[in-house]
């Protein structure tokens, strides 16, 4: 066995996190999964720096408004993979490994019939979607050919996400950093070869990207199959249970559904965007690479409470669990902020990665000065969503959710569009969306007390 798969081995039996420093394992955990998250962004970055770079405004732009429709896709990914985080996570907890063996074998099977489903079905109304949401037809052809590649991609994506909650879920978050370091190298190495020395356009960034995302997938398969998890995939041992198929759903259809609406709302934000011409759209297009890489700090976090709550909740710890919710309230909030002084210091310096188009980089800075001042704000709503979500409490944070990102984000470009429609009032959407949101998840979190998982024989650790 070499060096690196010894070290790969020495840390297969995961982390508990019902004992021990909370600000030390929220930080330890959620670090990489930061970079984790970053790297994943860098997918979508690499794609639009390579094309705004070598093929154009247009294909800038058909990158950067597949921004929603990705996000609506994946929402149906990520509500199952934290579905079944939650789940493994308090089995866990319980120490209950006969049941974490058939969730893993149960998440992965899943997954995979999830993701072959979306990749035909995307394919088969992406210029229906596109038409739909009011794509320019300079952009059209491009758009249609970057979003087909993409949605052939969404199995092996769909593999990837579930392998990682399920390493997540076990308190591993070194291993899908690391697999993700490998996929960005090849992504990057990728582009470069399909765009720049084929000249195979924006059908060349998204299959780089399909490529390496198929990498990962086989890599994680690979890291749950070795001896040393507490619970890894087994040959014998693939089959579909029902029940904990059951439990996976109650937890992560809401968050599917709520994120899958937020996609919805995306779309019909897009559209507006869209009316505002080609210039404007790959603007937005930047400044929503600039979203997803700040919201994917805040998600990290966030994501290492559904392990921290889900894993002392199953061990019957409330007061530990909520003690992990506020350290990580903390953690958010200071380095979104940072993030954000950073970006607001670099402005034009960072935008000009994307492109030197003069009339795109004016809109990207007007977007950014808009949504980088309010971005440490979302943290909140994405922390007590999760927590909210690792208790039970998933619908309720997907209808505060729906209501606050949707409901009153769509009255408000109804609106807005009549009065002033201009590309800052249309950006002003996100943090109204962001600010309802945390007062009333605020309010649900202060409200709810866990008291079914409390063990009165459970010392407060």
């Amino acid at each position: 066995m070499s060096d690196c798969m010894r070290q790969i081995d020495e840390r297969s039996a995961g982390t508990d996190m019902t004992t021990g420093s909370i600000p030390r394992q929220m930080i330890f955990f959620s670090l990489p999964l930061m970079l984790g998250s970053l790297l994943q962004e860098s997918y979508n970055f690499v794609d639009a720096i390579v094309v705004g770079n070598f093929v154009g405004k247009g294909a800038l732009a058909a990158v950067g408004m597949s921004l929603p429709v990705v996000t609506m896709i994946i929402g149906l990914f990520m509500g199952m993979s934290n579905g079944t985080t939650v789940v493994i996570a308090r089995y866990f907890g319980t120490k209950d490994h006969e049941k974490m063996r058939g969730a893993v074998h149960t998440s992965v099977l899943l997954a995979a019939f999830l993701g072959v489903i979306s990749a035909l079905t995307g394919i088969a109304i992406t210029p229906w979607l596109l038409y739909t949401i009011n794509t320019p037809s300079e952009i059209f052809d491009e758009a249609v050919i970057y979003f087909s590649v993409f949605f052939a991609g969404l199995p092996a994506l769909m593999i990837y996400n579930m392998g990682t909650a399920i390493l997540n879920a076990l308190g591993d978050s070194q291993r899908p950093l690391l697999l993700l370091a490998i996929a960005i190298v090849v992504n990057l190495a990728l582009n470069m070869l399909f765009v720049v020395g084929f000249h195979f356009g924006i059908a060349g960034a998204a299959g780089a990207t399909v490529i390496s995302e198929a990498g990962s997938a086989v890599l994680v398969l690979i890291i749950i199959s070795r001896p040393g998890l507490p619970c890894r995939l087994e040959r014998r041992f693939l089959h579909v249970d029902l029940l904990i198929i059951g439990e996976i759903l109650r937890i992560g259809a809401p968050i599917s559904v709520r994120i899958l609406i937020n996609g919805a709302s995306n779309l019909f934000m897009q559209w507006y965007i869209n009316g505002l011409g080609a210039s404007v759209i790959a603007g937005w297009g930047i400044t929503a690479k600039i979203d997803a890489f700040i919201f994917t700090m805040a998600g990290a976090v966030a994501l290492g409470v559904t392990t921290f709550v889900g894993q002392n909740l199953g061990a019957g710890n409330v007061q530990r669990a909520r003690r992990g919710v506020m350290v990580a309230l903390v953690f958010a909030l200071a380095v979104t902020f940072v993030i954000s002084a950073i970006l607001l210091l670099l402005n034009y310096r960072f935008l000009r990665l994307f492109t030197s188009d003069i009339e795109v980089l004016s809109c990207a800075f007007t977007f950014m000065m808009v949504l980088t001042t309010s971005y440490f704000i979302m943290s909140i709503p994405a922390i007590l969503q999760n927590a909210l979500t690792a208790g039970g409490q998933s619908l309720a944070a997907t209808v505060t959710n729906i209501f606050s990102h949707v409901i009153v984000r769509q009255i408000y470009l109804l609106v807005i569009a009549r009065i002033v429609y201009t590309p800052v009032a249309v950006a002003m959407a996100y943090p109204l969306a962001w600010v309802i949101s945390g007062i009333l998840l605020v309010w649900l979190y202060i409200r709810n007390d866990w008291k079914t998982f409390a063990r009165p024989s459970v010392r407060d650790a």
